[in-house]
């Protein structure tokens, strides 16, 4: 397929759409953005840059970054590819890379304000329309093609003050006229502000869109070193012809150290059956395979792998065994918590 050299917001998510098979099945299609970078502020309100086959836009035309970013994971909504380990994290569109830098190098990307120095003194936002191949700075009135540009500075961007409403929706056109910065006449006191803001950039007015516990994936032997709370979920194995019949801790049938000691009283158990005496791996891994995408499409609850250290005592069993949740470790699944000795396996 031919690479395009279209750049606009619009563009891009048509060809998400045409590319949306691809973009599921992790594939390196970069090359047709011409392996150029398209930038998006995350929920942390930083910049991230992403190429072509890691991101698309969901039903609200929200930009979707495919991730397995530690930082970013954390902030996972179950979409599109609900049936994959990759966490779809829902990040607003801050541009693309328009492949020419200003005079100090930097690399412009729409949604940048510029100060145009050549061929005269004007200022105003890069953007790109929907039937253009090439980028502009849109002034009050008329614009200037990047071909017309000798020389520039960025000076800002146009990423502050972005609300709920922009985050849920995407709403970079409607977000881009909001936020314009034309040369034209303003009362001094609020070009002063205009300028602050666009150099503060990205902001949000309302906090952030959404808060996050940001687990660590690993804990100790004990529960009461974690502080279990209400809604968390303990995940044990237990006897195979007990299938079933352990909704809740019962010390008689699962293979937990730390039952005894009723730290998991109350909280309710994912069990994983197993015959220990002639154990079926592949059932195993199927029902920890179930366990983890169940935990990955629940970010906001905790799920926690009980030790299995004192009941597996075969060491090749054990090591088989705890090999099967490095998916877990693999996708940065960090509400799924483990046993320092289960996620540590050599």
């Amino acid at each position: 397929m031919e690479s395009t050299h279209n750049y606009s917001y619009e563009r891009l998510m048509e060809l998400c759409q045409e590319h949306f098979d691809e973009i599921a099945q992790r594939k390196d299609i970069a090359y047709v953005l011409n392996n150029k970078q398209v930038r998006y502020v995350d929920p942390d309100c930083r910049f991230g840059y992403a190429k072509f086959g890691d991101f698309y836009f969901n039903s609200r035309k929200a930009m979707m970054l495919v991730t397995k970013d530690h930082p970013i994971s954390f902030y996972h909504r179950p979409d599109k590819l609900e049936n994959s380990l990759w966490s779809t994290v829902p990040v607003f569109f801050a541009g693309f890379e328009t492949g020419m830098r200003d005079c100090h190098g930097q690399m412009i990307y729409s949604g940048d304000v510029l100060r145009v120095l050549e061929p005269y003194d004007v200022g105003g936002t890069v953007t790109w329309f929907p039937d253009s191949d090439m980028p502009l700075v849109r002034l009050d009135n008329h614009c200037v093609y990047f071909d017309q540009v000798k020389r520039c500075e960025i000076i800002g961007n146009v990423f502050y003050n972005i609300g709920a409403m922009d985050w849920d929706y995407g709403g970079y056109p409607h977000f881009i006229g909001r936020n314009p910065f034309f040369q034209c006449f303003v009362p001094q006191e609020e070009w002063d502000t205009l300028q602050a803001n666009i150099r503060k950039g990205p902001s949000f007015s309302e906090g952030k869109p959404e808060t996050c516990d940001k687990h660590s994936m690993v804990f100790a032997r004990t529960f009461s070193e974690v502080g279990l709370r209400e809604g968390d979920r303990i995940v044990a194995f237990c006897s195979e012809e007990e299938e079933g019949a352990c909704s809740e801790f019962d010390g008689s049938t699962l293979y937990i150290d730390s039952c005894h000691n009723g730290e998991g009283d109350g909280h309710d158990c994912e069990t994983i059956p197993i015959d220990l005496c002639n154990p079926d791996y592949e059932k195993v891994k199927a029902r920890i395979d179930e366990i983890i995408m169940k935990a990955h499409n629940n970010p906001r609850r905790r799920y926690f792998l009980c030790n299995m250290s004192e009941y597996v005592i075969n060491k090749s069993m054990y090591n088989r065994l705890a090999a099967m949740f490095d998916d877990a470790k693999d996708y940065n699944i960090r509400n799924f918590i483990m046993p320092f000795d289960i996620a540590m396996h050599l």
